[in-house]
């Protein structure tokens, strides 16, 4: 059955590099709202500069596309040694 499908992704930052992955995931969300079932794709910080996603997506499999297309893999190049987890 097509569900919506809510999705939150928490993002940690190395210490000192949070401002450089924020812009990096910042970079990619005009790209993301355009990809085919986006309802909602917004970037949240937190008081620990923890970096959360919020998504929404028409249904799970547009989200399962949307983690094996070009946007996730710019993402994950973007951030590769910047994370913490």
């Amino acid at each position: 059955m097509d569900t919506r499908c809510i999705v939150i992704a928490l993002i940690r930052p190395l210490p000192g590099k949070t401002a450089e992955v924020r812009a990096h995931l910042e970079a990619v969300i005009p790209e993301v709202h355009l990809e085919s079932g986006c309802e909602f794709y917004a970037l949240h910080q937190s008081t620990d500069d923890t970096l959360v996603f919020i998504e929404a997506w028409d249904t799970r499999e547009q989200w399962l596309e949307h983690t094996d297309g070009p946007a996730v893999a710019d993402i994950n190049k973007r951030l590769d040694g910047l994370l913490a987890s």
